[in-house]
């Protein structure tokens, strides 16, 4: 999910009579943990572990193993993209309950849908706090290393265009480590098998959520994982414009930087993949036999 400015402190509600002291002392501990207080108390369920501080609708199974690994995710972050990362505290909201969950978030986030709620986590800024909101269920894993990428990448480099965003957090999500998407994978197939073609500096001009479907969730993924699987030069290249676009100065798009290779962006693409619009992608489907096993 991307970066949102949100207000926690608003009180969900419940409808009617199903409003329960549970949900009264979840809400009425998000005030006063925003206000500094110390009735975070008051939650059902709650915690610190690290730099994150818990607040659940109920006990979280391993949830300290669950903060150690994004930790060392974060590590892995500021390795690989050559990024200093600031993560000092981060609000993390875990609920089993998803109706106090989407209720939590339209009315923390008073600009999101009912759609934008219908997800597993989202991310939000509450002033320079980052908040992390996630459903517990088994996809609470790859939820929380997806939304912890948006949570410290956003305030450290706010520059950061929609596509990389979300193709870096596609990419870290994989608990394995190797950023390998299937799903991401057979849906760019089927789009192929219709004419798709990769392009860039499309993916560059998209500036809102709503602009992003699976076609562009998954081409977005394609793209980074080019850069930080297709060599030094391609990862070179990215940490470079990340470099960039923490200055604040404009920084020239990906897509101009790469004609300095010798290659558009999409050469390199069709390259790597081993794909040609008339061919299925040898590369593609080595990556995949890798994956499997």
């Amino acid at each position: 999910m991307d970066y949102i400015q949100g207000n926690p402190t608003r009180v969900p509600t419940r409808r009617a009579w199903v409003i329960t002291i549970g949900w009264i002392w979840l809400a009425g501990s998000v005030l006063c943990w925003f206000a500094g207080g110390m009735a975070g108390q008051a939650w059902p369920y709650h915690t610190h572990s690290g730099p994150f501080l818990v607040f659940a609708d109920g006990p979280v199974r391993d949830l300290d193993g669950l903060a150690q690994e994004l930790v060392q995710l974060g590590e892995r972050l500021q390795t690989e993209l050559a990024i200093p990362l600031c993560i000092e505290r981060i609000g993390l909201y875990l609920f089993h309950d998803r109706e106090l969950y989407e209720q939590f978030l339209l009315q923390s986030v008073p600009h999101l849908t009912q759609r934008d709620v219908n997800r597993q986590g989202l991310f939000f800024l509450h002033g320079k706090t980052p908040v992390i909101v996630a459903l517990v269920g088994a996809d609470l894993r790859r939820t929380l290393r997806h939304e912890f990428v948006h949570a410290v990448l956003n305030p450290s480099c706010p520059q950061l265009p929609l596509w990389l965003d979300e193709g870096l957090a596609m990419y870290y999500e994989v608990p394995e480590g190797h950023g390998w998407q299937e799903r991401l994978a057979e849906s760019l197939e089927r789009q192929a098998r219709q004419g798709w073609e990769p392009n860039l500096s499309r993916l560059e001009r998209l500036t809102r959520m709503q602009q992003m479907g699976v076609q562009e969730y998954a081409e977005a993924w394609s793209w980074t994982f080019l850069l930080l699987r297709g060599g030094p030069e391609y990862r070179t290249c990215l940490q470079s414009y990340l470099a960039d676009l923490r200055r604040n100065s404009p920084a020239r798009p990906l897509s101009e930087r790469w004609l300095k290779s010798g290659q558009s962006p999409e050469q390199s693409w069709w390259a790597f993949y081993g794909w040609t619009p008339t061919r299925r992608a040898s590369r593609w489907e080595s990556w995949r036999q890798w994956w499997i096993r």
